[in-house]
């Protein structure tokens, strides 16, 4: 059972170093403009410099906690009508945090769900690092994404919510989606839940916001993996689910 607020207590400690870093930048900017003789105008630029930092601070944090705590996505009644006749035998991609695993083992029970864990230690970011680190799953596989260890069209569906990103480097992005072309069956479906680096998540995360992938590299991606629309929808304003479908 997920707690009340276990996904804002999360998020914070997967990033508290950048938490820590701004507020200390806030501190240290309120004591120069208590302490220190200054014109006026650079007194206002200090002034809206610090209610940025807080307002990142604040909004941050309520985005995730809106998203993780208070939305749809981890209660997981969005999933089972996209699949109505079960998930068949479905690859889980994870990437160093494992909570997806159990919810879909009880959303489909007929089904074979397999997770696979793509993290990489010398490749992932260090809040990649830190959710690997406070994981209680130890028994998920370690993978390389672009050798899935599947044969030619096995599956009946690849699953990557919230994981897809961490893959950096572009070409193991790319090596990444021709594997879910070749491992899926003709009519196969790819199930891509992300953040996107848009407005929406610039105005409450920031500059974090690089951290995630512009949508035209999600379509780019799905297009060079053989894979179309089959539907897509929001998560609150910050969260893409598309359902891509193999070309038969």
């Amino acid at each position: 059972m997920r707690t009340p607020y276990q996904g804002l207590l999360q998020v914070i400690s997967y990033n508290w170093p950048m938490f820590v870093i701004s507020l200390a930048l806030c501190l240290a900017a309120t004591a120069g403009l208590l302490l220190v003789p200054m014109p006026a105008i650079v007194q206002y630029v200090i002034v809206g410099f610090i209610g940025l930092l807080l307002w990142l601070n604040l909004a941050s944090t309520l985005a995730a906690h809106w998203v993780y705590d208070r939305s749809v996505l981890n209660k997981w009644t969005w999933l089972k009508p996209l699949f109505p006749n079960g998930a068949g035998k479905t690859a889980n991609i994870c990437s160093g945090l494992y909570e997806s695993d159990l919810p879909l083992q009880q959303t489909f029970p007929g089904s074979v769900i397999i997770s696979l864990d793509i993290y990489d230690a010398l490749g992932m970011t260090a809040q990649a690092q830190r959710a690997n680190a406070s994981s209680q799953i130890t028994t998920v596989p370690k993978v390389d994404p672009a050798a899935l260890p599947f044969a030619d069209g096995e599956l009946d569906n690849v699953f990557m919510i919230l994981s897809a990103h961490e893959i950096r480097q572009k070409v193991k992005r790319d090596a990444f989606f021709q594997e879910i072309r070749r491992v899926l069956k003709p009519g196969g479906k790819a199930l891509l839940v992300e953040h996107h680096r848009d407005l929406a998540n610039f105005t409450v995360f920031g500059p974090a916001f690089f951290h995630f992938l512009p949508k035209g590299e999600w379509l780019r991606l799905a297009a060079l993996g053989g894979l179309e629309i089959e539907q897509r929808f929001s998560i609150t304003p910050f969260v893409q689910v598309f359902l891509l479908r193999k070309r038969t």
